[in-house]
């Protein structure tokens, strides 16, 4: 992500930031590693 500016300047397009690790699922965009925020964003897409 970070060697590819490209990823980077969409990162920051699709969510105004350019943190790592930002994860986007289905609507919810989390920024870190909150286990209890992408577990329930998991379950709010129907993925989990």
């Amino acid at each position: 992500m970070i060697k590819d500016p490209k990823n980077l300047e969409e990162l920051a397009r699709k969510t105004g930031r350019r943190a790592t690790p930002t994860l986007i699922i289905g609507d919810e965009v989390i920024v870190g590693f909150e286990k209890a925020e992408i577990e329930k964003a998991l379950q709010k897409a129907g993925i989990a």
